[in-house]
């Protein structure tokens, strides 16, 4: 069964930036913006995972651009921020558990954590445990109508909790 999880402000923490250098770092392109069909407020990264199901993960940069999530950053803080592109750019984040559709069920997908503010710029919150794949997304609605954003993630390890 295919499950969707759209957590958005949720995972957003007031500060996405750690003291030392990222864990992770991933830049990239989204050419068009995705309306989703079924919610407004968020761009539609299914597009892109579909596609890339199909396409054994060699398509980037159209409608959505994915990398793997180095397992170290989950539970750490991230940032993703646009570097550049036409209008004004709104990039939103997904992160799958990993690109697989249910044949029971195509229309579905993975579950996924999605973080959608809506707000010229990229996001910032905190990696979702479990999620191997994130696609970058670029949504396009009122008064953000961007194209050919480009943008660049960090991601951090976890905070070490004290005792």
């Amino acid at each position: 069964m295919a499950v969707g999880l759209s957590l958005g402000l949720l995972l957003a923490g007031p500060s996405a930036t750690s003291a030392g250098e990222p864990k992770q770092s991933e830049t990239g392109t989204v050419v068009l913006p995705t309306p989703h069909p079924q919610a407004p407020a968020e761009c539609f990264a299914g597009y892109h995972r579909r596609a890339n199901y199909f396409a054994q993960e060699q398509l980037n940069s159209v409608v959505g651009h994915h990398f793997n999530v180095d397992e170290a950053t989950w539970g750490g803080k991230f940032v993703l921020e646009p570097t550049g592109g036409q209008g004004t750019i709104d990039l939103d984040i997904v992160f799958f558990v990993d690109f697989k559709t249910d044949p029971a069920d195509p229309t579905g997908g993975p579950l996924s954590a999605t973080i959608a503010n809506r707000a010229a710029g990229g996001e910032k919150g905190i990696v979702p445990e479990g999620m191997t794949k994130a696609v970058v997304c670029l949504w396009s609605g009122d008064q953000y109508q961007g194209a050919a954003a480009t943008f660049s993630y960090d991601a951090f390890t976890p905070a070490k909790k004290k005792k």
